[in-house]
């Protein structure tokens, strides 16, 4: 993959068969998440094989979701917290990255019948082209 993409971050839950993908984009630190669930017949290494195809030029061989739904930012949030730092140095970018120390919290979800999914908070870094964030 040549120059910045987004920020993912996948939780893979094996035994359900899910996945939640969140994308932090570039500005203000603003993001999506979409839960995807997978046939019971797939196996923990195709699932593991499809999160891998959604980040890496390589390609495998890897199921595709039978259902997708997409939070709304009733049900996930994300707060930037502490300013990390500066690289310089990834790849061919002409800007500087800048990484910020972010807080997911997914709240609750169910629909219907297909899914249910439980409460959790994460911490992760993410990084972003230096002109794109807005600082609020």
């Amino acid at each position: 993959m040549n120059g910045h993409a987004p920020t993912q971050i996948f939780y893979h839950f094996e035994a359900d068969q899910a996945v939640i993908r969140v994308i932090i984009h570039d500005n203000a630190l603003t993001a999506t998440a979409v839960v995807y669930l997978f046939s019971y017949t797939r196996s923990v290494d195709a699932i593991e094989k499809w999160i891998s195809n959604q980040h890496e030029d390589y390609r495998q061989v890897a199921p595709n979701p039978v259902y997708e739904y997409q939070l709304s930012t009733n049900q996930f949030s994300i707060s930037r917290g502490s300013f990390i730092g500066s690289r310089t140095d990834w790849r061919d970018i002409p800007t500087p990255l800048d990484l910020y120390r972010v807080s997911i919290d997914i709240q609750g979800v169910i629909d219907g019948d297909i899914f249910e999914l439980e409460p959790f908070t994460d911490e992760t870094v993410a990084s972003v082209r230096s002109e794109s964030v807005t600082v609020n």
